[in-house]
């Protein structure tokens, strides 16, 4: 990404290379503390972020049969805008169908 900034000519003498790795870096770190805490974090024209908790459960090691015990565990999901998706498709998804009020 810094490369391409420099490509675009966007790095100057006050936004330096180190000084953006340090404001991407932080806005990520914010992202992860927040979807650890449990918060749903939304980037405008990106997407969700959001944690799903799994429960324990028992399950079998296919090579020998044994039962495994495999522990509950948080897992990080990612729901894409709308506008994302239409950006990546070019814009060819039919539009949404308005839901009717009750």
């Amino acid at each position: 990404m810094i490369q391409k900034m420099r490509e675009e000519k966007m790095l100057t003498d006050s936004l330096k290379p180190k000084i953006f790795y340090q404001v991407i870096t932080f806005f990520f770190d914010q992202i992860r503390e927040s979807i650890r805490s449990g918060e749903k974090v939304e980037v405008r024209g990106v997407g969700t972020f959001t944690k799903k908790k799994y429960r324990s459960y028992v399950a079998r090691n296919p090579a020998t049969g044994e039962k495994v015990v495999v522990p509950a565990k948080d897992f990080p999901i990612f729901h894409p805008s709308r506008k994302l998706i239409d950006y990546l498709n070019d814009g060819k998804l039919t539009p949404r169908k308005k839901q009717k009020k009750p």
